[in-house]
C-alpha cells in the first residue's frame, strides 16, 4: 500500500483519469497533483522584458494551480483533499522526480500518451524517463490500460459487483 502518491498532470483527460484510478485503488494515500511548466525565456531590454516575463510566469503558475484544484474537485469532490503543486523547470522528467523526492512519495502515477510512427524513436517518453531515473515506484498508465480499467469498472457497476 502506498502512503503518498505524486501524479503529474498535463491537462489531458487521460491524465486526469489516472487521478480517478489512484483515488479508487489507494483511497487512504495522500496525493500530490503536480504540473510542470516551462520557464519563460526572454532577452533583457533594460529590465522591462524581464518584468513582463515574470508576470507571465506568475500568470502561468496561477492558471496551473486553478487547473489542479479543479481536477481535485472533479475527482474527490473536495478541492482541499489533495495537495497541488506547480513547478517551473526546463526538464519535465527531472522536475517530477525532484518533486516526488521532496514530498517523500512512495509512488509516481503517470499517464503516457500513445506514440506513433517516428515519434516512438525520436521523442523520448517522459514517463519512461521518469521510470528509469526515479528512486521510488513508478506506475505508468497507458491509454489502452486506462480504457481496459474503465471497461472493467463499468462491467462491475452494471453487474452490481464492487
Amino acid at each position: 500500500m502506498y502512503r503518498k502518491v505524486v501524479i503529474p498532470l498535463d491537462c489531458t483527460p487521460e491524465a486526469e483519469r489516472v487521478c480517478f484510478r489512484v483515488h479508487q485503488e489507494y483511497p487512504d494515500a495522500r496525493v500530490v497533483l503536480l504540473q510542470v511548466t516551462p520557464p519563460v525565456h526572454t532577452q533583457d531590454m533594460h529590465g522591462v522584458v524581464s518584468l513582463v516575463a515574470g508576470q507571465i510566469q506568475q500568470t502561468d503558475r496561477f492558471s496551473a494551480l486553478v487547473y489542479l484544484h479543479e481536477a481535485v474537485r472533479r475527482v474527490t469532490g473536495n478541492p482541499d483533499q489533495w495537495q497541488c503543486e506547480v513547478v517551473v523547470s526546463e526538464s519535465i522528467p527531472q522536475a517530477i522526480i525532484d518533486a516526488a523526492i521532496r514530498e517523500e512519495a512512495d509512488l509516481i502515477a503517470i499517464y503516457t500518451q500513445p506514440r506513433r510512427g517516428l515519434d516512438r524513436y525520436f521523442l523520448p517518453s517522459i514517463a519512461k524517463q521518469v521510470r528509469r531515473k526515479a528512486p521510488m515506484d513508478v506506475r505508468i498508465f497507458a491509454h489502452r490500460e486506462l480504457e481496459r480499467l474503465n471497461q472493467l469498472e463499468a462491467a462491475r457497476s452494471c453487474s452490481g459487483v464492487r
